[in-house]
């Protein structure tokens, strides 16, 4: 089956484009178009170059002066005429001058050209297409590689990426700005070319999207499952970030993985995933029956079915609805821990991250958990209870103390139960389970 690629506009936030794409090759999806608009363009030309490791040098060496001729622009200015000026009148001039006269690009030029060979483009079995807009005659573009005079890749690639803040970008004295203002997401120049099976990325960016205009098109989107940054942040680990999100969000829409909010491999449980799935439900060492219930709200648990029932109902209230009980147990308590979801785990590998987590939290932080500001502030009164957000080191806090307080404290443990989230008491359910030894 072949596919044509739709990529959106958005800045730097482009960087997740391209691990769709590094995605989209390892599950060997058979791409043979790709269009885009504005950054997603400059994509599409480098993914028609083929080169993936081109692609990923380009974003994770991006930087400002790669794109901007800003500081130049600044300081030449400056030197010549606005230090002879007061701050306030600098800055005004600054802003005249770089809104009425637009940001330099030219390094943007540059750089594209060490990353795009039209020719390799030209001859690619991808085939690029790309959305612009004539502001001389008001006249949107769609144009196909094909339609690109010999020469022009980059000139039109520029063009379709126009931002009104930069200089003014002419071909042949013609003016163009960005693609964004007639179609940031243009599916349907594939659709016109007779691609009806699409995978697209719309990228949380402002622009117009048309509406499809054609019918029967099979279209499979691919969202980013976490902010990616600001419009022009050229921060690398941000960018590498988004790439490695791109990746990861891609193979959890093909099923390549699973999960909620992490990503995981299920191929191979692993012997302590198979020994938590087994427990859960038990009574557990050492518990007394009183505090699994403290924790569900119940007076008593009468059986295994009837603890696995109350868990679910916990489960339920949270984002995990109706989800695999015990992975999103899993994937709740390494939320709460702040475990790096980026990176894919099969539910075992998961369950040492917890521990090493845990493990380490408590080596660096013990002082801190068991200080005597912190208890003070877990027992306060109702009416003195602000909700803060929770840390790792909070979450830790109560998890420790819950621990420590003896079964036959109801009073202590309904107050501290009382200042706990669902997440905050499936998670405490879960490093129970796992850290219980009656075998």
């Amino acid at each position: 089956m072949e596919y044509g690629l739709v990529l959106s506009g958005g800045g730097t936030k482009g960087s997740f484009e391209i691990g769709v794409w590094k995605a989209l090759q390892e599950l060997d999806i058979n791409v043979t178009a790709v269009a885009g608009t504005s950054v997603g363009a400059l994509n599409g030309a480098i993914i028609a170059g083929n080169e993936l490791e081109h692609a990923i040098d380009f974003w994770t060496n991006l930087s400002m002066d790669q794109v901007f001729d800003i500081n130049k622009l600044v300081t030449d200015k400056y030197i010549s005429e606005w230090s002879k000026s007061d701050f306030k009148t600098f800055t005004n001039a600054f802003k005249t001058y770089l809104f009425e006269g637009g940001i330099d690009i030219t390094p943007l030029r540059t750089n594209l050209a060490k990353y795009v060979n039209e020719e390799t483009v030209r001859k690619s079995s991808i085939r690029l297409g790309l959305v612009t807009v004539s502001l001389t005659d008001f006249k949107p573009l769609e144009l196909m590689i094909d339609q690109i005079p010999q020469g022009y890749l980059i000139d039109y690639l520029l063009a379709s990426a126009a931002f009104p803040a930069f200089k003014k970008h002419e071909i042949d004295g013609t003016t163009f700005i960005d693609g964004g203002f007639y179609d940031n997401l243009p599916i349907n120049l594939l659709a016109s070319q007779g691609y009806n099976n699409l995978i697209t990325v719309d990228l949380p960016a402002p622009g117009i999207k048309a509406k499809p205009k054609y019918k029967n098109l099979n279209i499979t989107h691919i969202d980013n499952s976490e902010h990616l940054g600001l419009f022009f942040d050229f921060d690398p680990n941000v960018m590498s970030k988004n790439i490695k999100m791109g990746y990861l969000d891609t193979l959890k829409k093909f099923n390549r993985v699973k999960g909620t909010n992490y990503y995981l491999n299920l191929d191979t449980e692993g012997p302590a995933y198979s020994k938590f799935k087994h427990k859960l439900g038990s009574f557990l060492k050492g518990e007394n029956g009183i505090k699994l219930p403290s924790l569900l709200g119940c007076d008593t648990i009468l059986s295994k079915s009837e603890l696995i029932k109350e868990i679910s109902r916990f489960v339920n209230y949270t984002q995990y609805k109706n989800n695999d009980i015990s992975l999103s147990l899993l994937e709740i308590t390494a939320r709460n821990l702040e475990i790096n979801r980026l990176a894919i785990y099969t539910p075992s590998e998961l369950i040492k991250k917890i521990f090493e987590t845990v493990n380490r939290l408590l080596h660096d932080n013990i002082k801190l958990i068991k200080s005597n500001d912190n208890i003070i502030d877990i027992f306060k009164a109702p009416n003195e209870f602000t909700l803060n957000p929770l840390t790792n080191i909070k979450f830790m806090a109560y998890y420790m103390y819950f621990i420590s307080l003896k079964a036959n404290s109801i009073n202590l443990l309904s107050k501290l139960v009382n200042r706990f989230s669902p997440e905050t008491i499936l998670s405490i359910i879960t490093l129970l389970y796992l850290t219980d030894n009656d075998d």
